[in-house]
């Protein structure tokens, strides 16, 4: 979602996520299933945004400073 050049650069990042998710567990033992365990979502909308002012720059910065603005 938005500018192409931002994005590539890191100033500027907005990502969709829409969909489900399924988690799934099954014990088997002596071809014998023993314990089954099943999770999830069905229903995923979130939207994440991340800014950073000096885009590349900032980066460089936090990998040698250790320290995440």
């Amino acid at each position: 979602m938005g500018n192409v050049v931002f994005d590539v650069l890191g100033f500027h990042r907005e990502t969709h996520t829409a969909g489900w998710r399924f988690n799934g567990l099954i014990l088997i033992k002596d071809d014998i299933v023993v314990y089954k365990l099943t999770g999830g979502q069905p229903v995923i909308q979130q939207t994440e945004e991340n800014q950073n002012p000096l885009g590349p720059v900032q980066a460089i910065g936090s990998k040698i400073t250790g320290v995440s603005f």
